[in-house]
């Protein structure tokens, strides 16, 4: 279960915009039906391979990448996001042709990275996921007799109840079904027609929103989870992409805590005031004490000596950490999001998904912008294919 804290604030000046969203028609991703017959039977036919390259970018690999730290990672999974020829070189030494799928993804089939990868890694075992009627992926799937694992009609960045997260999931080992079952439990709870007072993502989006208004232009992701850190990807995707738009919306950025308290608490605390702090920690943890020798404990440390941390709980320390950096924002006022999490598990994983997809509509939604497009990327992309062209 995934419960969001906000500082109470007034969204009376929202209250037109926030009307127009209950009346939306529900996401593509909220309404796709997930095939997991399909699924299953993909996964099976390429369950015996060791090692899987998911050639990528984006949204086409930000899901399935927050979704591999969730797994116990007896598959290895290689996310070739670059054509470096250094890192190519190094992936093609490390993983051998036998014992590797090479898996490209693409919705269009035109995105020229995969491509070029797929390729570099000509002889291995390869499996496509793209559109099953159109792009450059689906016309080298049928001459070439590549199997191909259909992408539906869903947005890359909010791919992740698709065949496009679902399938490198299964892959992984990860019970997609408690996935699915986090996921649409959040979305019920985060549906246009919930209002804002009960509606997590809506509430979230209108804060950060209004704080924009205010002069807050930064979004400081500290999450106390190394699980729930490999979601950071997708969050930052998701928002740059989504409404990073007309001059609007905010930047996001982050690390794991605590080793954001190391660097860039400095900037968040020191700095110019134009950041907010979103945090994540988890409540129920594996937990281990440690034991530190008796002839260490009267060795001086800070205040203390080296023997305060006989005994001491490992998951207790990193709640400390983070109720230390919670309880210093109180007091300085500076403006925050905790997300709190009871467990790290496939449930969660769907939720907090679930969570960041209808938090991005809703943020691109009040800043009058389209949720679904990317005109600044497609236009990169499009320069630099000239270039290749021209060679």
């Amino acid at each position: 279960m995934i419960n969001v804290k906000i500082d109470k604030f007034s969204h009376k000046e929202l209250n037109s915009k926030l009307n127009r969203i209950k009346s939306i028609e529900l996401p593509s991703f909220h309404t796709h039906k997930v095939d997991f017959m399909a699924i299953e039977k993909i996964a099976k036919k390429y369950s015996k391979y060791k090692n899987f390259l998911i050639l990528a970018n984006g949204g086409s690999r930000t899901t399935a990448l927050a979704f591999y730290n969730f797994s116990n990672k007896n598959k290895n999974f290689e996310f070739v996001a670059t054509v470096e020829p250094s890192y190519l070189m190094a992936v093609a030494k490390k993983y051998k042709k036998k014992d590797t799928l090479v898996i490209p993804i693409s919705k269009s089939g035109t995105n020229v990275m995969p491509l070029e990868a797929l390729f570099f890694f000509k002889g291995y075992k390869t499996l496509l996921l793209t559109s099953k009627d159109r792009g450059v992926l689906k016309e080298i799937g049928d001459i070439k007799k590549y199997d191909i694992a259909v992408h539906p009609d869903v947005g890359g960045r909010y791919s992740g109840r698709t065949m496009c997260g679902l399938l490198p999931a299964k892959l992984m080992g990860l019970d997609i079904k408690k996935i699915e079952n986090g996921a649409k439990a959040m979305y019920k709870r985060c549906s246009p027609n919930v209002g804002i007072a009960q509606n997590p993502a809506l509430k979230t989006a209108a804060y950060l929103y209004l704080l924009e208004k205010k002069g807050y232009l930064n979004v400081m992701l500290a999450f106390y989870s190394m699980k729930f850190f490999s979601f950071i990807p997708l969050i930052v995707q998701l928002a740059h992409e989504s409404f990073g738009k007309d001059h609007k919306g905010l930047t996001f950025f982050g690390d794991m805590g605590p080793e954001i308290q190391h660097h860039t608490n400095q900037r968040f605390y020191g700095g110019r005031q134009d950041i907010v702090g979103m945090y994540l920690g988890v409540t129920q943890k594996p937990d281990v004490t440690i034991t530190v020798p008796s002839a260490l404990q009267k060795i001086k440390l800070r205040t203390g000596t080296l023997g305060h941390l006989n005994n001491l709980s490992l998951a207790k320390a990193l709640d400390y950490d983070l109720k230390a950096n919670l309880n210093e924002i109180k007091q300085l006022k500076i403006p925050s999001v905790y997300i709190e999490i009871d467990k790290e598990n496939e449930y969660t994983a769907g939720e907090f998904m679930a969570f960041i997809h209808y938090f991005t509509v809703y943020s691109a939604l009040l800043r009058d912008v389209n949720p679904f497009d990317q005109p600044e990327v497609e236009a990169a992309k499009d320069s630099s294919w000239e270039m290749t062209k021209k060679g």
